[in-house]
């Protein structure tokens, strides 16, 4: 087998293979695998040694393989991708991760970034090339020229595999370790802009112009064609190159010109006149309805960011953005079709729908300065700034926050109900989300104490725990229910509501107090449990009565003035019972401190990391509409296919393949103090939502960016009996060899 033909064999693995626990990561990174050339021992990857015959190496990153299995050729994987082709636009820009690379941690700020079909990320810097693979940002050793390339002003990856270079002496491509000049660098046309059209044409926009040509050029040949004034291109300089969905293409220069062989037209003149028009029109967009967009390095009426649709031009003004107010020399479009806007000294602006949003050094931009915007092959979008480099991409998991709009950072409980809103109690308001719209309740002022407890009954009326008061809402008011006597509840603060299948509502208090409604108040039935763990939770059991836990490890079951309790048989005094729910089943679903219970009427079973959990820590469990139990453990989400979590039940020592979301997927760790039901729900379009402290974080099991394209790999060093060679063609190695192991990088950049 070649080397060549183990890179695609490796990227295929990589993209189908499904993940056991722990096999994602923060990033694209440096692997490895052995071949073990004769009988490999089959052990626990963490107490894994050398066998004489299979090297062991170590990898950036960290990685759990349950077992090595003995064959003559072992792939050992460590690294899952995810694809995408574009971050959503329906997300906040706050609501992507957002990585930065800053000038404090060694990172040289460079104008100009692009990507190559062989996955890596490349960066022009005023000191050389860099070539980025997701961990390192290498400096790359041109191939020896004269005159040497100086001033880094541009970079394409072109479809051919090539990159174009645009510097300040001219136009270089490099391509297969050989660089050549497609200019005299002696003239000195400095590059502003590179472009590849549909059909594989580079065109290119010249700073400077030599006697008798134009700004516009395209590469024919070994050469460039440039067209000037002969062709309707009055101008000595351009700058920002888009072309439009009808071929035409537009440059900046002191105005702004649309051209294309036979037609050329001039736009803007006025503000080559203008005695604040610096060097004028700096940057172009084209948008899929025939809207054009451009940038000056002023903010002035009449300058800044305008826009063109139907030839009428104007300042571009949407909500949330000014063009006028914007000093500019960047625009991007991305694929879905979202304008982002750089600015001079402002950071950020993205518009989408009409709306823009602002993102700056106070939301974590490295710099103030925006010089360059790109978006990968994966849908990433990258940003060089005066202060380093950001990356912007998707996640499964998404959190609301403030920064989001909600009301606090106080998060204790969530309800989706019926009408599908989602209810979330936070601190002393209950914010509502609602067909991507946010509202408030009370409409004004706030309320008098914490919202706790939720929870919707039967008819569609909305329980609210507000502290130790207990309230309904329905048809737009509260109304407040106390003791038959009017005395309010001094049990402490409410912290699980439910119903029972005969429509009587349960209340249970911090202090394990529980209480029913009925005649329009309340009244106490009993008190499970003198502990004091200020954590409990109430389930309704689908034949009649209701569970009852406490905190501790003792769950009660009430029915007809009768109760009874089992334990969980955890006696620590650390331990304690986060949530209840009845399963689907009618077993008892219990998450505790020390991991997941089931009982099922009978015995327990603990699905903890001994399972395969990522953590005994478990805050809350619920079930998706395709039947998967969902599991919110103190390191990220797991999710348990139905067919998986059936295994399980009959088999309680069995690990179950699960899907785990970590912060790498945007989950948060870590969790309130204490929790209040419910703590997880399912609204109506079957997405899921969990508390997770001061925020709360959503997945929809419809869209969990599971990765579909293999990531391109590179194989990086061959190690035979520990002696390295170079993984060229032809790479021929000694007989009789007992270690051999090879290192790869497999570039994707959403992992």
């Amino acid at each position: 087998m070649s080397l060549q033909s183990l890179e695609p064999a490796i990227a295929t693995h990589i993209s189908g293979a499904r993940r056991p626990l722990a096999w994602r990561f923060a990033r694209p990174v440096t692997g490895w695998f052995a071949v073990c050339l004769g009988r490999a021992r089959t052990q626990p990857w963490q107490t894994l040694l050398p066998p004489k015959n299979c090297v062991k190496t170590s990898v950036t990153g960290a990685a759990e393989l349950r077992n090595l299995r003995p064959v003559t050729l072992c792939f050992l994987l460590l690294l899952a991708t995810e694809s995408c082709l574009a971050v959503d636009p329906n997300r906040q820009i706050t609501q992507y991760v957002h990585t930065a690379w800053r000038v404090q941690d060694g990172i040289e700020v460079g104008g100009t970034v692009t990507q190559t079909p062989d996955g890596y990320l490349w960066f022009g810097t005023p000191s050389g090339l860099l070539r980025f693979d997701g961990v390192t940002f290498a400096p790359y050793d041109l191939p020896p020229i004269t005159p040497a390339l100086l001033g880094f002003n541009y970079l394409l990856g072109g479809r051919d595999s090539s990159l174009w270079i645009g510097t300040r002496n001219g136009l270089a491509r490099l391509k297969d370790g050989k660089l050549q000049w497609y200019s005299d660098p002696a003239q000195h046309s400095g590059i502003s802009f590179i472009l590849e059209d549909p059909e594989g044409t580079i065109w290119l926009t010249r700073s400077h112009v030599p006697r008798g040509e134009g700004p516009l050029c395209r590469v024919q040949g070994n050469g460039l064609h440039c067209y000037g004034e002969a062709d309707g291109i009055p101008v000595k300089f351009g700058h920002g190159l888009a072309r439009d969905s009808d071929g035409n293409l537009w440059f900046g220069s002191g105005a702004l010109y649309r051209w294309r062989s036979g037609s050329a037209s001039t736009y803007l003149n006025e503000i080559s006149k203008r005695p604040d028009a610096g060097d004028g029109v700096m940057d172009v967009a084209a948008g899929p309805s025939g809207t054009i967009w451009v940038t000056t390095e002023t903010a002035a009426p009449g300058m800044g960011v305008l826009s063109s649709s139907g030839g009428t031009w104007a300042t571009y003004v949407v909500p949330g953005f000014d063009g006028s107010k914007v000093a500019s020399d960047t625009l991007f479009m991305d694929r879905e079709r979202s304008l982002w806007i750089g600015t001079s000294r402002d950071g950020l602006y993205r518009v989408h729908d009409g709306s823009a949003e602002h993102y700056g050094t106070a939301d974590g931009l490295s710099g103030k300065s925006i010089n360059f915007i790109y978006e990968d092959h994966e849908g990433n979008i990258w940003v060089v700034t005066d202060g380093g480099i950001d990356m912007f991409r998707d996640t499964a998991v998404l959190s609301y926050s403030e920064r989001e709009g909600l009301s606090d950072a106080s998060i204790l409980s969530v309800l989706g109900l019926r009408d599908g809103s989602l209810w979330i109690g936070n601190g002393d308001v209950i914010d509502i989300l609602k067909d991507g719209r946010h509202s408030v309740l009370p409409a004004k002022g706030r309320f008098d104490d914490y919202v706790t407890a939720l929870f919707e009954d039967s008819k569609g009326n909305v329980w609210v725990g507000r502290e130790n008061k207990l309230f309904a809402y329905e048809r737009g008011r509260f109304q407040e229910f106390k003791r038959l006597d009017g005395s309010k509840l001094e049990e402490g603060m409410i912290v699980a509501i439910t119903e029972d299948i005969e429509g009587n509502i349960w209340v249970l208090t911090e202090r394990h107090h529980v209480f029913r409604v009925e005649n329009g108040g309340v009244v106490q039935v009993l008190t499970t449990s003198s502990d004091n763990r200020l954590l409990g939770g109430l389930a309704p059991d689908h034949q009649g009565g209701i569970w009852i836990a406490s905190g501790n490890d003792t769950l009660t079951y009430y029915k007809d003035a009768s109760a009874r309790t089992i334990s969980l048989n955890r006696p620590d005094s650390s331990f304690s019972v986060s949530e209840i729910i009845v399963d689907s089943d009618d077993a008892l679903l219990v998450a505790t401190t020390d991991g997941l219970f089931r009982w099922d009427n009978q015995h327990w079973q603990v699905l903890d990391s001994h399972n395969g959990l990522p953590s005994n820590l478990v805050y809350s469990v619920l079930r998706d509409n395709d039947g998967a139990v969902w599991v919110r453990c103190q390191k990220g989400l797991a999710r348990i296919s139905e067919p998986e979590f059936d295994k399980w039940r009959h088999q309680s020592d069995s690990k179950p393949v699960m899907d785990v979301f970590d912060r790498f997927d945007g989950a948060r760790s870590g969790g309130s103090s204490f929790l209040i039901q419910p703590p997880a729900t399912k609204t109506a379009d079957g997405r899921l939502w969990f508390v997770a402290g001061a925020v709360v974080q959503m997945i929809d099991p419809k869209q969990t960016f599971q990765n579909r394209i293999p990531p391109p790999v590179h194989i990086e060093e061959v190690l035979a009996d520990r002696r390295s060679y170079s993984p060229r063609q032809g790479l021929r190695l000694p007989r009789l060899l007992r270690d051999l192991e090879i290192e790869y990088s497999a570039l994707s950049f959403v992992a």
